[in-house]
């Protein structure tokens, strides 16, 4: 049986310099936070800001940004595609213990840096998982609250047609 990567934390703390890429009206932060020595990886918490669109479904046939996060594992050198996973018990093998109580306080500063970058009219979230967990939900009040202070209020919220819990938020 082979021995499961070990991947050591790149950082110790939140950055408070984090680099945004656009492409279109679509804008991303990606912060690396963990590198596997053995298999020349590297994992990052990848925020994405889209401009979309719920065209049938709740919110129905809105445009809209649309803010999410993932964890993506990256090969550096080439050998395989890189994977993002939204998933924690996935994600959770890749990033170091050290790191886990960072993960959400990046998220909370990417969507910062995104927002006061973009400033969209409307902004858009919704949970990955059908019925999530009570812990799934604190992660997106964290996200609400902090986008609350940036000037954002709630104005519809509830289930999606696949079960989904979403948010949508406007700038007052």
């Amino acid at each position: 049986m082979a021995a499961h990567p070990m991947f050591e934390p790149l950082l110790d703390r939140v950055p408070t310099d984090i680099d945004l890429e656009a492409e279109g009206c679509d804008y991303s932060a990606v912060v690396p936070i963990a590198r596997c020595l053995q298999t020349d990886r590297v994992v990052s918490i990848e925020c994405a800001l889209d401009y979309t669109t719920n065209t049938h479904e709740a919110p129905a046939s809105r445009w809209f940004h649309e803010f999410s996060f993932s964890i993506t594992c990256t090969p550096l050198d080439g050998g395989e595609l890189p994977f993002s996973t939204q998933d924690p018990q996935t994600a959770r093998r890749y990033i170091p213990a050290s790191i886990r109580p960072l993960v959400m306080p990046i998220v909370v500063q990417s969507c910062t840096v995104l927002i006061q970058r973009v400033r969209p009219r409307s902004l858009y979230r919704v949970t990955k998982m059908r019925r999530p967990t009570t812990k799934a939900l604190v992660k997106h009040q964290l996200i609400t609250s902090r986008l609350r202070e940036l000037g954002y209020t709630l104005y519809e919220s509830g289930t999606d047609p696949y079960g989904r819990t979403y948010w949508l938020m406007a700038l007052v």
